[in-house]
């Protein structure tokens, strides 16, 4: 899931932050893969009913994943997932849905990952358990190599 949304992100009609926005994307992607039932927004659901929802739909997925293959696991990427925090704090709401998301207790055989730069993890505020991996910059030549 793409939180930066071609720099959309900010503009009202193109929100990316919210829950009911968000999960609901992702979960109709996997739906969309016959991995679970789809998710149908209603305008009477909160963020803790589009979380409880997401995360029943979490188990669905891997469930079937894990029929199939034992080992097998579900990865859910967030990208630019401080841009999302970043949008949520300018409309003065608290918490996009990847802060409340990366506190969730996520089912067996499911992995969370959300990309942020560096200087902005705190603004995802991830739970002490949270693996924590900075990407380094390319050097001189490998940059050249991916260049050719």
């Amino acid at each position: 899931y793409d939180c930066f949304g071609n720099g959309q992100y900010r503009s009202a009609t193109g929100y990316r932050h919210r829950h009911k926005d968000a999960l609901v994307q992702i979960v109709n992607e996997l739906a969309g893969k016959t991995l679970c039932h789809l998710l149908i927004p209603t305008s009477h659901a909160g963020s803790v009913d589009y979380l409880k929802k997401f995360i029943f739909r979490l188990e669905q997925a891997v469930s079937l994943l894990r029929a199939k293959n034992p080992r097998a696991l579900l990865c859910i990427i967030i990208d630019a997932a401080d841009n999302a925090q970043m949008a949520a704090e300018e409309i003065g709401e608290a918490r996009a849905f990847i802060r409340d998301l990366l506190r969730e207790q996520i089912p067996d055989g499911v992995r969370i990952v959300a990309l942020c730069r560096s200087h902005r993890q705190d603004k995802l505020d991830p739970p002490p358990s949270a693996l924590s991996l900075e990407l380094e910059s390319f050097g001189r030549d490998e940059t050249a190599a991916h260049l050719r």
